[in-house]
């Protein structure tokens, strides 16, 4: 955590295991649901803000951890017949990186659109999908 962050009175970012053991409490699970071992990519990354989406066998979660709010949230969660059908991604990923100098734009489908990403993280928008895809397909598949 960084000094200004301190005086602000902000907390420390969650790690990503924290916040699969949260989601583990906070939703309804499925047995066959296991978040320790699920995939996870960091889309987006400021001083102040993450944006993570966790990826179990059953479901795609998408995460804002704001360090300025007392805890992450949860933003949306896709069950996995919206995602994969038969080894393959239904889901429409798109990535727009002409936002800004800093970020992209990521849409999941119809219904969760203009989330940033950090070009930092994924200089080529063709890797960001790719990891997505892939991520997708060994943790649902």
């Amino acid at each position: 955590m960084n000094l200004i962050n301190t005086i602000l009175g902000f907390r420390n970012f969650c790690k990503v295991d924290e916040i699969k053991r949260f989601i583990h409490i906070s939703i309804s699970l499925d047995k066959s649901e296991d978040l320790v071992f699920s995939g996870h990519i960091l889309l987006f990354k400021t001083s102040r803000q993450q944006t993570w989406i966790i990826i179990s066998n059953i479901r795609l979660i998408c995460v804002l951890d704001d360090i300025s709010k007392d805890n992450f949230e949860i933003r949306w969660d896709l069950d996995k017949h919206l995602v994969l059908f038969e080894s393959k991604v239904i889901l429409e990923i798109t990535v727009e990186p002409h936002y800004s100098r800093r970020s992209g734009i990521i849409n999941f489908g119809e219904y969760h659109k203009n989330w940033l990403y950090t070009k930092k993280l994924f200089p080529h928008p063709k890797d960001l999908k790719q990891k997505l895809l892939e991520t997708i397909i060994t943790e649902m598949g």
